[in-house]
């Protein structure tokens, strides 16, 4: 009988773990970045980005058109962990291709910038740090598009 018991209480805690996790992460796709376009556009500059979300990774198209820059367009690849988004961009400008670490949070129904210190390694810009990247500093919002 004491062994019946055991396995029904271990089956019922089973269970009511996986049900949490399972909410939990409904909770956090909600609170997240949502599959869409998203737009800067300030001072003849914009940044546009179209994002696909699949569980959690994301991929989509960037493009930065910032004034008295050369503009550079490409794609993302990377993945979404709660509210950041962390991504390479491959990107095309005057004639060269590269690829940038871009890291986005989701803030106030926008995606927000991460700013920090980048270096170079393997023709690869990464951030040198990403627990100093920064999106307080950051006037980049790009909100829904309309």
């Amino acid at each position: 009988m004491k062994s019946k018991l055991s396995f029904v209480v271990v089956v019922a805690l089973l269970a009511a773990c996986h049900g949490g996790k399972e909410q939990s992460s409904e909770t956090s796709s909600e609170g997240g970045p949502q599959p869409g376009c998203y737009a800067f556009h300030e001072g003849g500059s914009s940044i546009e980005l179209q994002l696909e979300v699949t569980g959690d990774a994301v991929s989509g198209s960037l493009l930065y058109s910032l004034a008295e820059k050369d503009k550079n367009t490409g794609t993302i690849k990377g993945t979404v962990k709660g509210n950041t988004v962390d991504a390479y961009y491959t990107f095309s400008s005057e004639g060269k291709t590269s690829v940038r670490e871009v890291i986005f949070q989701w803030v106030d129904n926008s995606l927000v910038e991460g700013i920090g210190e980048h270096i170079e390694r393997n023709d690869t810009s990464l951030y040198a740090d990403k627990k100093k990247v920064t999106f307080t500093d950051s006037k980049v919002a790009l909100t829904k598009c309309k």
